[in-house]
């Protein structure tokens, strides 16, 4: 209909407006109720991007996740942040970035939704001076093993939980020779086990 045609045109002009203080901007759009599945506002300023993702007018969607990694990339935290569901929903093994994966993987978020997002990648992981639960730990290193972690592994092992030791302990029985060669870096309990 036409009024729903000048309230898109009123949206997308308050949208783009940098003159509206911040306050106003944010109560002028939420009271439209509108929401955009295809963001491409490229010059809008850090301020009101602030507004618009927090209040989830830019909605998760792929086309929109790529257009704030291009245009917004300081925001790409704070957009994926307020909206993990979705962005976990969204999520494709062609659409996932390593780095936008190891930055969540250190959020408070629970492991199931890490979980989640590691199935969508075979990309090697470090666990090496990470705080990964066990339960994420674990699925690293059975998807995601890191080669260049063994050495670490191998001398921590006293460190790490039991589930954890086991895993570890396949690994150096894969791995003997390098244990042999490097028997000092290897941690007693592993050797002894």
């Amino acid at each position: 209909s036409e009024y729903d045609d000048s309230k898109e045109k009123l949206f997308e002009s308050i949208t783009t407006c940098s003159d509206i203080e911040d306050s106003k901007y944010k109560q002028i759009l939420l009271s439209l109720g509108l929401t955009y599945n295809n963001f491409h506002f490229a010059e809008i300023s850090e301020d009101k991007i602030t507004i618009l993702i927090d209040t989830k007018i830019i909605q998760m969607t792929e086309d929109n996740l790529k257009f704030v990694r291009l245009n917004y990339l300081e925001q790409l935290f704070n957009f994926i942040r307020a909206n993990i569901e979705e962005y976990i929903e969204i999520m494709t093994y062609n659409l996932l970035e390593q780095e936008e994966l190891l930055e969540i993987l250190n959020w408070n978020i629970s492991d199931e939704q890490k979980i989640k997002l590691l199935e969508l990648t075979d990309s090697e992981i470090s666990i090496i001076d990470k705080n990964y639960s066990d339960a994420v730990t674990i699925h690293i290193l059975k998807n995601n093993f890191d080669e260049y972690d063994l050495p670490k592994l191998f001398s921590s092992y006293g460190d790490w939980d039991n589930s954890i030791k086991d895993i570890i302990s396949n690994y150096a029985a894969n791995d003997i020779e390098r244990i042999i060669d490097n028997p000092s870096d290897v941690s007693k309990k592993l050797i002894i086990n």
